[in-house]
Formats: C-alpha cells, structure tokens, sequence
C-alpha cells in the first residue's frame, strides 16, 4: 500500500467541498491498483450534504413524506420489465466539525467502494450505503478519540 500526501489550493466555490473519488484497477495500458483520492480542503466546521434512503412512489400514485431535514435531490423514473419504477434521491446536511473528521468520513466512504466492489462485504454498492458505512467508522473514531 502507498500513500501519498500532496496540497492544493481551492480555485473555486466547488472545491471548498469534502469530497472523495476512487479507481477501480484497470488493465490497460499499465495495470494500476485500486487509489483512493480525498479532498478536504475546509474550513472547518464544514455541512456537508450526504445522500439518504431513497423514497419510492407508491402504487397507488402518492409519495410517502419526506422524512425531516432531508430535500430531494433528484427524480428518477425508469422501467423495468415493462413496470413503471418511480423513486426521490434525498439529502442531508451533515457536520464535520474538524479535518481530521472529515478524511476519516471520506476515506471510509470511499473505501467501502472498494470493499464492496472487491466483494469483501455484503450489500448494494451505492451512494446511501457508503455513506452509512462512513458515518459507523467516523462514530469509532469519535469514541476512541474521546475516549482517550
């Protein structure tokens, strides 16, 4: 494993935003391993938003309501096997108080990634569930931070 530290300057309001990608190992044209790349530029404290559960329309045309402090963040329709599937992507605010919380949060979010792509662990490889996933690991590190 290697890591590798390196600093920028944020350029624009975009990247005053934690954030995280990944790469999934490819074969061409040089095989590389699976990197990791998080940006926490702050400052901090810092809302970040995160996605949530999805809410699904219901048979009979209605939406369930949304949940408090959550706005949707997108509407998706599609059809599968002939039947109309019709769900809200919904958001939160959420707060990393300080930088160390936040590459904690987004490096937990980016490698559940890789542990569910790499089938390490159960599940659905999305968006909610690596943020569920982050937010149990950042919890850990509050307690042992704290409790030290």
């Amino acid at each position: 494993m290697q890591l590798g530290l390196g600093s920028r300057r944020p350029r624009t309001r975009e990247d005053l935003r934690s954030f995280g990608r990944c790469w999934y190992p490819v074969k061409r044209p040089q095989p590389k391993g699976y990197r990791i790349s998080i940006q926490v530029p702050g400052p901090f404290p810092y809302r970040h938003r995160r996605y949530m559960k999805p809410i699904y329309r219901k048979s009979d045309g209605s939406w369930p309501t949304i949940p408090l402090n959550a706005e949707p963040a997108g509407y998706v329709e599609v059809y599968r096997n002939g039947v109309l599937h019709c769900w809200q992507r919904l958001t939160t605010e959420y707060l990393l108080e300080s930088r160390e919380i936040a590459i904690v949060h987004v490096f937990a979010h980016e490698i559940f990634h890789f542990l569910r792509r790499s089938r390490q662990i159960p599940g659905r490889n999305g968006e909610n569930e690596a943020d569920q996933f982050a937010l149990s690991i950042e919890s850990i590190f509050r307690e042992r931070v704290n409790g030290a």
